[in-house]
């Protein structure tokens, strides 16, 4: 759990803050187009907190927690946080990438993305393409989890020749 659903998370956090200091406005502010409209240059601020937005665990370990640490007196901003959940996604699903051996990341020229993370945040995406060096492709369709199950049907009932030809069916849109 730390990508879309970590970002939900900071959305009602920050949404019960504003209700508390502001009852009932909460619902005025658009949390996303927030998100969206950081400046840039936070996402290389080398001050910026670091998060590990692990709420619930992760594949190796589900009992590890999520951790918010460098904090100082100057960065501890809405700002900072936004971008620290975002780094922290990132830093997170690049764990995964880097136990890959050397010759399968040679092999990589671009990232596919998906889910509504990345398809409705461009600070993520940008932050993903900074992270990982890769040009970042996502599905040109949404959806995406039932489009696969479409496709895993169709070569598994032979329509067409395998899961390889099913892949070949999915449009992208570089970002």
């Amino acid at each position: 759990l730390y990508g879309g659903k970590s970002l939900v998370l900071l959305k009602l956090f920050f949404e019960k803050i504003v209700d508390m200091y502001a009852p009932g406005s909460s619902s005025q502010k658009d949390f996303f187009q927030i998100l969206n409209s950081l400046d840039h240059s936070i996402l290389t601020d080398p001050n910026c907190l670091k998060v590990d937005p692990l709420f619930n665990g992760n594949r190796r370990n589900p009992e590890i927690r999520g951790t918010i640490s460098q904090i100082t007196e100057t960065n501890l901003t809405p700002e900072n946080l936004l971008a620290g959940f975002l780094k922290g996604i990132c830093v997170e699903m690049a764990s995964f990438y880097n136990e890959l051996p050397v010759w399968i990341k040679n092999e990589i020229s671009h990232l596919i993305g998906s889910g509504n993370a990345i398809r409705q945040n461009p600070v993520l995406r940008e932050m993903l393409t900074i992270t990982f060096n890769r040009e970042l492709r996502i599905p040109s369709h949404s959806e995406e989890a039932a489009f696969g199950a479409s496709l895993c049907a169709v070569a598994g009932g032979g329509h067409i020749s395998g899961f390889h030809d099913a892949g070949s069916l999915i449009e992208y849109i570089s970002h």
